[in-house]
């Protein structure tokens, strides 16, 4: 399962039982955020919001799930991109806040260093975006690397520049 924190996860059920709240609750936040990635997909300000309103029942089900803050970030970020927010800037710093959230969760999970290149690139921060495309690639392997491309207002960059393929 994309996000799963087994570490996390693995702590908190009771010995012996997986049929627990914690795990329940999981799956039900798992749940909201699949079914939030096929609506940010759409790319529609009404599939956005609904996207939106699913991570923040997922997040009220589990805040310590991190993925469901990467997705929030990217949710977020389409917002930012399309200009569907009132504030443009205090819906960047709600995605680079979201983000920081998901690095303190979990710094493994492949979505929030693919995510994380896209802002980075927006403020012409490509070291940091280079940074994370490197993560991604060392945290998830072969998995990671299709997501070599981050999307971003002004279109979608490359982030390798050794011309492998993913």
């Amino acid at each position: 399962m994309a996000g799963f924190n087994y570490r996390y996860y693995r702590a908190t059920l009771p010995p012996g039982g997986t049929n627990c709240p914690v795990l329940a609750a999981f799956m039900a936040a798992y749940e909201c955020v699949l079914a939030a990635k096929v609506l940010h997909h759409r790319s529609t300000r009404q599939d956005n919001a609904e996207a939106q309103r699913l991570l923040n029942r997922a997040l009220a089900l589990d805040s310590n799930y991190a993925h469901v803050h990467a997705w929030k970030a990217c949710v977020l970020g389409q917002m930012w991109v399309y200009g569907w927010c009132a504030d443009r800037e205090a819906t960047f710093q709600q995605v680079a806040a979201e983000l920081e959230i998901t690095l303190a969760l979990d710094d493994n999970d492949s979505d929030v260093h693919r995510i994380l290149a896209a802002p980075n690139l927006n403020r012409d921060d490509h070291d940091k975006a280079a940074y994370h495309q490197a993560q991604l690639r060392l945290g998830c392997g072969a998995a990671g690397r299709a997501s070599d491309v981050a999307g971003t207002a002004g279109g979608r960059h490359r982030l390798d520049q050794e011309g492998d393929a993913p």
